[in-house]
C-alpha cells in the first residue's frame, strides 16, 4: 500500500521535533530548488509558505551574474564552491572582506582564466536570493496565531535540507525576526531520518 506523507512534517521528525505536542514548531526545509517555511502542531502542519529559491538556483544565479557582469563563464560546481565560500567570510570576525576568486573562461578570448571579484559583490546577489525565503518567514509568522508566536518565541526556528547552511539565510532570519535560528544535526537526511522512523513505528 502506498502512503503518501508531507516532506516538512518527515524533515521536522527527522531534525527530533516533537511535533505531535500541542505546541508551535516553525521549521524551514531548504531543498535544492523549493524552500518550504511551516509551523506544525499536533502532528500536522497549520500554516505553509513555499517559495522556489534553493540551493541549485542560487548556484545558477551567482553562474549567470559571472556571465552578464564579467563575461566570464564558470560552471555549476564552482557556484557551489563559491556559495560555500561566501558562507565562511561572512562569519569571518573581520566580515566578508577580500576578494573571491575563480576559474572558468573568459568568454572575450575563449581562453581558460582566473578572475577575482570582491566578495561583497557576490554576497549583495546572496542576499538579494535569501531576502526572498526571508520575507516567506515573515509572512508565515504574521499570520500565525498568537499562541503558536509564543511558542516559536521560546523554541526558535530549525533549519532542514541540504542547502540550509547557505550562506547568510540563518543569520538574515535572525537578523530580520529576532528568533532564535538553529540547524538540524544533519540537515541534508532530515527527510529520510523521519521517514525511516515512521515506517520502522509502522511495522
Amino acid at each position: 500500500k502506498a502512503l503518501l506523507f508531507d516532506e516538512p512534517l518527515m524533515a521536522a521528525i527527522g531534525a527530533g521535533l516533537p511535533i505531535h505536542e500541542p505546541r508551535g514548531r516553525m521549521l524551514i526545509d531548504c531543498g535544492a530548488g523549493t524552500t518550504e517555511v511551516v509551523i506544525i502542531s499536533l502532528g500536522d502542519i497549520c500554516l505553509s509558505r513555499s517559495v522556489r529559491i534553493g540551493g541549485d538556483t542560487l548556484d545558477e544565479a551567482i553562474v549567470n551574474h559571472f556571465h552578464s557582469r564579467h563575461h566570464f563563464e564558470i560552471g555549476l560546481r564552482t557556484a557551489e564552491k563559491v556559495k560555500l565560500e561566501l558562507a565562511a567570510l561572512d562569519k569571518a570576525a573581520d566580515g566578508p572582506s577580500g576578494m573571491v576568486e575563480v576559474s572558468g573562461k573568459d568568454e572575450r578570448g575563449g581562453l581558460p582564466s582566473r578572475l577575482s571579484v570582491p566578495a561583497d559583490e557576490l554576497l549583495s546577489l546572496v542576499s538579494r536570493h535569501v531576502g526572498a525565503i526571508v520575507d516567506a518567514v515573515k509572512a508565515a509568522l504574521a499570520q500565525a496565531s498568537p499562541e503558536l508566536s509564543r511558542d516559536i518565541l521560546d523554541d526558535g526556528i530549525t533549519l532542514t535540507g541540504g542547502s540550509s547552511a547557505i550562506a547568510l539565510l540563518s543569520g538574515r532570519i535572525v537578523e530580520a525576526t529576532g528568533l532564535c535560528v538553529r540547524i538540524a544535526d544533519r540537515p541534508r537526511d532530515c527527510v529520510a531520518l523521519g521517514l525511516s522512523s515512521i515506517l520502522q513505528n509502522r511495522r
